[in-house]
């Protein structure tokens, strides 16, 4: 198929206009953002398109396509809040990560200007797919591979401050990732969510900063029994304390981020990925990874509560928050 047809492809997934178009591209028009990213391959690759591949869309617009040398290629367009700092950090890091054998793809060019934002070029890593089950030796591979990724990863003062973690310093929350979630319009319901994001606010951050990827999940890494088979969306490396980096994997390692999704890790869940992290980790780096679980939590559960309030499909923070969300802000030392 051509790129208009995969662009076409997952606006018919979507069942209507997709925002993240409009805020990479400047246009949910197909045709257009096809344009976009045959151009942005002739002027930065050298190459025309003879085929897409695929075309997916989450915070950012994602375009697999086949080069007319036959090479398959993956092109990542961004928000504009995502800066020519923070993207080019992303290369320099995930390429230092693919040569250390991380099982990540390898860049090939970009940041480049593309649709409203800049792009980059990565070769296509193929997808082995998820495991039969999300079971004890998948969540230990999570643990030890989220570690050695953080073991293995180059410094890059330009991974501090991820354009989705960053936003006003009296806010509650950093900017939604995507413009799917207004959190302000859809305030109304969600005054229990906030007041536990709120409790776990002191004890945020505890812990040495670590180059982590910090959205280990099911939808960007790929687990067996044996380890980790292979790691996506690798702009989501950023510098932040351990404490965070552990709370998102042991909070999101088995989602797949899709409407149906399972519910998230309960109380015993966390305490058993934490117990797998192969490192020591003292006392406060553990009650701050308890807050800062919480924290996560919510800030998932108000994405849910902004496209579904009344829970008909998207249920994986939710009831795990106002179940477990008390017993975890005790094992942070804090008062629920």
């Amino acid at each position: 198929m051509d790129v208009e047809d995969a662009v076409r492809t997952e606006i018919e997934r979507w069942g209507r206009p997709i925002a993240v178009h409009r805020a990479v591209h400047g246009t949910e028009d197909p045709s257009l953002i096809a344009d976009q990213v045959v151009v942005w391959c002739h002027r930065v690759l050298g190459q025309g398109v003879a085929e897409a591949t695929f075309h997916v869309v989450s915070a950012g617009s994602v375009t697999g396509v086949v080069l007319d040398d036959g090479s398959t290629v993956v092109i990542k367009a961004y928000q504009p809040h995502c800066t020519s700092r923070f993207l080019s950090a992303v290369v320099s890091t995930q390429r230092g990560l693919a040569s250390a054998g991380v099982p990540c793809a390898s860049p090939i060019a970009g940041p480049e200007p593309l649709g409203a934002g800049l792009a980059t070029a990565e070769e296509h890593l193929d997808d082995p797919g998820q495991p039969s089950e999300f079971g004890p030796a998948e969540m230990e591979a999570s643990a030890r591979g989220l570690c050695a990724l953080v073991g293995a990863a180059p410094w890059s003062e330009g991974l501090r401050g991820h354009p989705m973690q960053s936003g006003p310093p009296d806010a509650l929350y950093p900017p939604p990732h995507s413009p799917e979630f207004d959190f302000e319009s859809t305030a109304a319901g969600a005054e229990w969510i906030d007041a536990l994001a709120t409790k776990a606010l002191p004890r945020l951050g505890v812990g040495p900063e670590v180059v982590a990827h910090s959205d280990w999940s099911a939808r960007n890494v790929r687990l067996s029994a044996a380890g980790v088979r292979a790691i996506y969306d690798m702009d989501s490396l950023s510098i932040v304390p351990l404490s965070m980096a552990l709370a998102n994997g042991a909070t999101t390692w088995r989602s797949t981020g899709e409407a149906g999704d399972d519910a998230a890790p309960d109380v015993d869940d966390v305490e058993a990925w934490l117990t797998a992290w192969p490192m020591p980790l003292d006392t406060d780096v553990r009650a701050s990874a308890y807050a800062s679980v919480v924290y996560q939590l919510a800030y998932t559960s108000r994405c849910e509560h902004a496209i579904d309030p009344r829970e008909d499909l998207h249920r994986r923070a939710r009831p795990t928050l106002r179940r477990d969300g008390a017993e975890l802000l005790r094992r942070a030392g804090l008062d629920p």
